[in-house]
């Protein structure tokens, strides 16, 4: 995961209360320089606005700006509406010292290690 510096300026087809509008997918797409904030996936073959709080309807929540992250489809599907996963947008959460990954110590290795470095499961601490 990578922090993410989110533009000011919200998309204006939030204005017309859609998310699905291309400048909202071009502006993702720009602010998470075209990867997958979870996978990071670079330039994904299927990308989805994903909302990072399940709007569950909620109107405020489905058309925040803030509220909107690029994701690739295959990390969509998995996140789920109740996850606890960082904010990756949240200037006070450092996401690069939150995560430790450890690469396979062999070619052959198949495991790469990922674990929390702060019991904050939100990475707050």
């Amino acid at each position: 995961m990578f922090n993410v510096t989110r533009r000011e300026t919200t998309p204006e087809s939030l204005d017309r209360k859609t998310w699905r509008g291309e400048d909202v997918a071009e502006a993702l797409r720009c602010d998470f320089l075209d990867k997958c904030y979870l996978c990071e996936s670079k330039e994904p073959l299927s990308f989805n606005v994903e909302h990072f709080d399940a709007h569950k309807g909620d109107e405020d929540k489905k058309y925040a700006w803030g509220n909107l992250f690029f994701a690739c489809a295959r990390c969509n599907n998995f996140k789920g509406a109740d996850a606890n996963v960082l904010d990756c947008t949240d200037p006070s959460i450092d996401v690069l010292k939150l995560i430790k990954h450890t690469p396979p110590v062999t070619p052959y290795s198949q495991n790469i290690g990922i674990e929390p470095m702060s019991n904050d499961p939100l990475g707050k601490s």
